[in-house]
């Protein structure tokens, strides 16, 4: 059970999504733009986990329950499970994929080779740099996307997983999920209007806020720059308040409608999928 949650974590953040540990903190996948080396050389892009005390993306727990298709209780009860295996003195040691200790994170240097196969720097001959520089960027960026398609997943080994009360259950696929983006809070305040969600559906999430007025002024942000968005506000578990910018009765639909508000802008890109169950 150890290890394949293990595996589930290692999986995840290799697809480039971030995740929410309870009681622990968020492992947040952050993306580093491609920059000059030197006048004549550029660096690829990077990719980094960092960490936050902050729900910035779904839970593990949720991703556990989609995976082995089991109910959220039965994937509580694995979740804490594992946690209370893998934490001493207060330290969190996730198999191959790092270290949280006194609220920071060291990634381990395999996870972190993963993420960032080697990419030869660009060179920028001295004639026509603007136009070369263009292509570079283009040539990194086409070699980084190919890095992350090809980036090797570990095989989620499919023995019986073992939960509390001795039940079994078994970890069959992945999920995917993206991650929380913290923007500046603005002054004003939109009208309350918190709604229930509906069993079954799925909601592309902006963020989940403690407080409902946060919640509401990030209404009015994301409004207020894309007026074709309309945000609507839903009691989330344990007194939480959840900022939505699409629902639907299929996640397909809500994974379309991610693809689709990602393309638009850098703004949208840590965006996530929650699936009431």
């Amino acid at each position: 059970m150890i290890e394949q949650v293990n595996t589930l974590i290692y999986n995840t953040l290799c697809s480039n999504t971030s995740i929410f540990l309870p009681t622990v903190g968020t492992l947040v996948v952050r993306r580093n733009p491609a920059t000059m080396a030197s006048a004549r050389r550029v660096n690829a892009p990077s990719v980094n986990v960092t960490f936050t005390a902050e729900q910035r993306a779904d839970s593990l727990v949720n991703l556990i329950a989609s995976t082995a298709d089991i109910t959220v209780e039965r994937a509580e009860d694995i979740y804490n499970q594992w946690l209370q295996n893998v934490t001493s003195d207060g330290v969190v040691a996730i198999s191959g994929v790092g270290v949280v200790k006194n609220r920071t994170f060291i990634v381990d240097k395999d996870l972190i080779a993963t993420l960032n196969p080697q990419v030869t720097p660009v060179a920028l001959k001295p004639r026509r740099r603007a136009l070369v520089w263009v292509l570079s960027l283009l040539v990194v960026a086409v070699m980084a996307m190919a890095a992350i398609v090809l980036i090797p997943k570990r095989e989620i080994v499919t023995n019986t997983v073992a939960v509390v009360d001795e039940d079994q259950t078994i970890m069959q696929s992945m999920d995917t999920t993206s991650v929380e983006i913290i923007e500046p809070i603005v002054e004003s305040v939109v009208a309350d209007d918190v709604l229930t969600m509906t069993d079954g559906w799925s909601y592309v999430v902006w963020g989940v806020y403690s407080q409902k007025e946060n919640a509401l002024k990030y209404k009015e942000l994301v409004e207020n720059r894309y007026g074709d968005v309309i945000c609507t506000i839903y009691y989330y578990k344990n007194n939480l308040y959840m900022v939505s910018l699409y629902q639907s009765a299929t996640r397909g639909e809500a994974i379309r409608r991610v693809e689709e508000l990602k393309t638009r802008h850098i703004f949208f890109d840590e965006i996530w999928i929650f699936t009431n169950k």
